[in-house]
């Protein structure tokens, strides 16, 4: 980690000062109403967090995910923020791709699109198609046929000091926190309070994954782990394939077209259960059989593409001889950059939560989320509360409101300050956003009930099916 000197950290804190001085000056307001509390969070605090810079929006994208450590007043409001940034200049995009592959870009690319086809935080994408030269770089022996003269790719290039200003903040926030928990602390009489834990807490969680994400390279090895796992589910579920072409600053993939799988949500498709069934299977493939699990599953980062069927397979004679038009769906997955993995012991736990929720046992369901708490102030009145939140509730409404009831759990482990390894909460979020946009294609689709057909029924069994992937459980059949 890089270490600035002080009169850096000062002039950046001065600056950011100034970008969140109305929101500092308006905050009595969330006193006045609850009303009035939302709309600060919403407009006057998402505003400057768009406005700080790519540390702050995607701090706080992820704060969005958090339910354990922040109020859902707050993750809604951040889940709104923007996720298009500004984009750099094509000069920019020219000087790196030359200087990391010492040749000019016309001699690399026989087309490259200047306007970028999409811009984040970190990057932007363009697309391009390879010359010789190009595809000579980018050829790799794992994937050769994919980077050949002509190939289509996309182009993903660091926006210039992205890199610097992310740590440069993060070293900001640490500070500040730190000096805010020891004000707290000093006020309190060596007590911390629950605001200070929890932001202490969220940025050591983040700070990790978040500069893993900065490094292009990174991502490119998430990719060829995820291909490699999915390897006989290609025909159904892919993600990019990196090139050669990968440095910290330039990431040359394969360009993958679809339909967000956001445009299939409001409207009826013969190809909707299809698409549900398949990303459950996917989620529990990467929970279960490989424990690695893309960790920003949103609908933005899934593309739907409709394939034909293969020349010379069964499914494509039967079309021919019937004259049917028919449409075979598959998942691209983009944006892997941020990915989760389980240890043994979290992944037990887990195994052991989702048991207990699908039985709505509350007490069990509070213990098996003390054994992987970090930190635990009242675990007796966490249990209280835990059993009589599910002792009210009948086995239908679990199934029909799964999000509100796991929406309420994470209330009830924020306000007892129970703080969980952020790995772990991840995988449950995650959950309940595949819950989300997967019943939406399909209402007869719960992610919970379907784990318990995975779940063996002895602890032990389990354990072992989970810890040795040994299940063999999975299928990409409908």
């Amino acid at each position: 980690m890089v270490s600035y000197p002080a009169y850096r950290l000062f002039q950046r804190f001065v600056h950011l000062s100034f970008t969140f001085l109305p929101a500092i000056l308006l905050s009595p307001l969330v006193w006045v109403s609850q009303e009035w509390a939302d709309w600060w969070i919403s407009v006057q605090l998402k505003n400057a967090l768009e406005r700080a810079g790519p540390a702050f929006i995607k701090y706080a994208q992820w704060a969005a995910t958090r339910r354990d450590l922040f109020s859902v007043s707050v993750c809604d409001a951040f889940q709104e923020l923007q996720t298009k940034a500004p984009e750099h200049g094509w000069e920019h995009t020219r000087d790196v791709l030359q200087a990391e592959f010492g040749l000019p870009v016309e001699v690399l690319f026989t087309e490259f699109d200047r306007k970028p086809v999409a811009s984040g935080s970190v990057a932007q994408v363009h697309r391009a198609v390879l010359s010789a030269e190009g595809a000579r770089l980018a050829s790799t022996e794992t994937n050769p046929g994919s980077f050949r003269e002509g190939a289509v790719v996309a182009v993903k290039v660091r926006h210039p000091g992205v890199k610097d200003s992310i740590e440069l903040d993060f070293e900001l926030l640490n500070f500040l926190a730190a000096a805010s928990e020891r004000v707290v602390r000093f006020w309190n009489k060596g007590k911390s309070s629950l605001a200070s834990a929890q932001i202490k807490e969220s940025l050591m969680q983040f700070g990790a994954p978040m500069r893993e994400q900065i490094d292009l390279r990174s991502e490119a090895r998430h990719l060829d782990s995820f291909a490699q796992n999915f390897k006989w589910w290609w025909a159904r579920v892919r993600f990019p394939l990196p090139s050669a072409m990968v440095t910290e600053d330039i990431l040359v993939e394969t360009f993958e077209t679809g339909d967000h799988i956001s445009d299939y949500l409001d409207k009826e498709s013969e190809h909707n259960r299809s698409l549900a069934n398949l990303g459950l299977k996917t989620y529990l493939k990467m929970l279960i059989q490989d424990n690695l699990i893309h960790a920003d599953l949103h609908p933005g980062n899934i593309l739907v593409h409709l394939d034909s069927p293969r020349e010379g397979s069964f499914m494509k004679k039967v079309a021919d001889t019937l004259g049917l038009d028919i449409e075979i769906p598959r998942i691209v997955l983009l944006d892997v950059g941020m990915t989760t993995r389980l240890t043994e012991a979290e992944q037990g736990n887990l195994v052991r939560f989702f048991d207990t929720l699908t039985r709505m046992d509350g007490h069990h369901i509070a213990e098996s989320i003390l054994s992987f708490a970090e930190a635990v102030d009242d675990a007796t009145g966490f249990k209280r509360e835990m059993r009589a939140l599910f002792d009210k509730l009948e086995p239908e409404q679990l199934r029909k409101n799964t999000q509100e009831i796991i929406g309420d759990m994470m209330d009830t482990i924020r306000e007892h300050n129970i703080q969980i390894p952020g790995v772990v909460s991840n995988v449950i979020i995650s959950t309940v956003v595949l819950e989300g946009w997967s019943s939406k294609l399909d209402p007869s689709i719960r992610i919970l009930e379907s784990l318990k057909q995975f779940l063996p029924e002895s602890v032990e069994e389990r354990l072992r099916t989970v810890i040795e992937r040994g299940h063999g459980g999975f299928s990409t059949e409908n």
